[in-house]
């Protein structure tokens, strides 16, 4: 059985990839949304649901008799991922890390400011005049509303009822509030940011599979600067870039014969 921590796209295709391979796959979606989504699209694989602590990591591992650990959180959600690390360690069992590529930008890119928390992305958004458009997602909203006044801001949620209450709870209007969910195309986010004369665009870098590269470039298009969030720090003790090197990887530390044909796209594995 392999546990796959799921948190974006990212976690239900790999959670796809491995059960049409033959592998038993068990995956684990922090929210209900998740686990609804990874239902109706990841046939075979069992799901559960919930938010797992570092000691409840290290007894699904053993209850389920886990072979190995398949990390797909969010860049961002580096709590999850120090827990599952420890746990895997704890447990002697083996833990890969799926990582998307983060945001590649060319050395002092115009118009972009890189900062290490978001705490520091409210600071030095709020130095800036119009709008303050935030692309951050609903988790971190507080430290920007206590700093930038709430008729400054401008955000863009996911269209779900505990993030819209939690908009409320903050004291953000609904004008401010922009309730979908992307990924945005740069044209979208363009007529957006224009939209709500947005004076600073804040954003984190979730990478290409999460639309950082369009968001930064609609900005450009309107000469709007662009404070961006860069990615925690987490020591992994071993990262895949793509599914292939996933299979690769998941064969030679499980000790079966994992056969690709990268051309052609078939693929078929042996073993568990």
């Amino acid at each position: 059985m392999i546990l796959v921590l799921s948190g974006t796209a990212d976690g239900r295709e790999i959670a796809v990839t491995l059960s049409k391979h033959g592998f038993q796959v068990l995956v684990s979606a922090a929210t209900s949304y998740g686990g609804m989504l990874h239902r109706q699209g990841s046939e075979g694989a069992a799901v559960r649901e919930g938010v797992l602590t570092r000691q409840e990591m290290e007894e699904l591992i053993t209850g389920a008799e886990i072979k190995a650990v398949v990390d797909a959180t969010h860049p961002f959600a580096a709590g999850v991922s120090r827990a599952a690390v420890e746990a895997c360690g704890r447990r002697a069992v083996p833990y890969l890390r799926y990582e998307r590529e983060e945001t590649r930008l060319e050395p002092g890119a115009e118009g972009i400011i890189a900062v290490s928390s978001f705490s520091a992305a409210a600071e030095k958004a709020r130095q800036f005049a119009g709008t303050v458009f935030l692309t951050v997602g609903s988790r971190h909203l507080a430290e920007f509303c206590r700093v930038i006044p709430l008729e400054r801001l401008a955000v863009r949620v996911l269209p779900q009822s505990e993030v819209l209450k939690k908009c409320e709870e903050l004291g953000l209007l609904p004008r401010s509030i922009v309730a979908m969910q992307g990924p945005f195309s740069r044209e979208l986010n363009r007529e957006m940011f224009r939209q709500y004369r947005a004076g600073v665009i804040v954003t984190k870098d979730s990478g290409r599979a999460g639309g950082t590269l369009e968001k930064i470039s609609a900005a450009r298009d309107l000469r709007i600067p662009v404070v961006l969030v860069k990615r925690p720090a987490v020591e992994y003790p071993l990262v895949v870039r793509d599914k292939d090197e996933l299979l690769e990887e998941l064969g030679r530390i499980l000790g079966i014969q994992v056969k690709e044909t990268r051309s052609t796209g078939n693929k078929n594995a042996a073993g568990e």
